[in-house]
């Protein structure tokens, strides 16, 4: 089970409650059965003085996925299923990918929003 109660430290972030619940829900259903997993909202929804802007996430993997866009593709969908069509960023980093400049960014500046951990 995913460590997605709680919704501590997610004040300054500029989605709802119910956006934040929802992103968090598609995860359980198309992620966590991957195994371990992390996702983080960054970009300007991080930043309570702005206004507007799309929503970036960023996916990290703790095993590899043998169809990559496919699972962003669905990802992509039952979240706009559950939060509306709106401008979705998802970047996503399975083990064995190069690292990229912008999944450290992601990482150091975003807020962690959902995590499954391994059950073992």
């Amino acid at each position: 089970m995913s460590e997605s109660a709680s919704l501590n430290g997610l004040q300054n972030i500029r989605l709802s409650r119910g956006e934040v619940l929802a992103i968090r829900s598609v995860m359980d259903e198309q992620v966590a059965s991957l195994g371990e997993a992390a996702l983080w909202l960054f970009g300007s929804r991080t930043d309570p003085e702005k206004r507007g802007g799309d929503i970036d996430l960023f996916l990290e993997l703790g095993s590899g996925v043998d169809n990559l866009n496919q699972l962003r593709r669905q990802i992509r969908l039952a979240l706009y299923d559950e939060i509306g069509e709106q401008k979705i960023d998802l970047l996503i980093k399975q083990p064995g990918s190069a690292e990229n400049a912008l999944f450290g960014i992601a990482r150091e500046e975003g807020v962690l929003i959902w995590q499954q951990k391994s059950s073992v």
